[in-house]
């Protein structure tokens, strides 16, 4: 296992600028989940290069995607431009986002932050979910444990939550083993 390297957003900015094709691939795990949802409107946080962003379009969804580095923002628009899909990017710092939409799907996977600012983004995102809406967090456990994704989603009702080993990839560095954590919680209708 290898610790996570938290990095500010000039470092993120200079990342994304020298990265290139070929992008990582979607995530299967949000693949699998996504496949269970009717297509609806989406919001993916820290979007990368948006992969993920890509495969929530292709299947329907209404997305945005948001990111805190410039870099990025410009690789996804290029990227669904070139696939003529229409997803909409804006940029948001999700510890401090304040969004006036809500969603009928939240996906917010492997964002590097510390505790402190993962717990504020968590509070801030489970109030831009609609009822009956669904939040997916997927992350290394040591960014945080399942039990305080958990306690910090409430009181979205969890449907699933585990930890599991996952072959991680990046841009520009090795495949790396993590343990990471899936959690999944839906909002109740009113």
């Amino acid at each position: 296992m290898r610790a996570i390297r938290l990095m500010n957003r000039d470092d993120w900015q200079r990342y994304h600028q020298a990265n290139r094709a070929p992008w990582v691939a979607h995530d299967s795990l949000l693949a699998e989940e996504a496949a269970m949802l009717a297509p609806c409107a989406a919001l993916e946080l820290a979007c990368g290069e948006g992969s993920d962003a890509l495969h929530l379009a292709r299947q329907g969804f209404d997305v945005l995607a948001t990111e805190w580095v410039p870099a990025a923002l410009e690789i996804t628009a290029q990227r669904a431009a070139d696939e003529g899909l229409a997803i909409r990017t804006r940029l948001v710092d999700v510890t401090c986002m304040e969004l006036r939409e809500r969603f009928q799907f939240i996906y917010m996977g492997y964002i590097p932050l510390s505790p402190s600012c993962l717990e504020e983004a968590l509070g801030r995102v489970k109030h831009h979910v609609d009822p009956g809406g669904t939040v997916l967090y997927l992350g290394l456990e040591e960014t945080g444990p399942a039990s305080e994704i958990v306690r910090c989603l409430e009181p979205l009702s969890v449907e699933r939550c585990e930890t599991m080993n996952r072959v991680i990839s990046m841009p520009l560095e090795e495949d790396f083993e993590a343990s990471c954590v899936l959690v999944r919680a839906r909002r109740e209708l009113n």
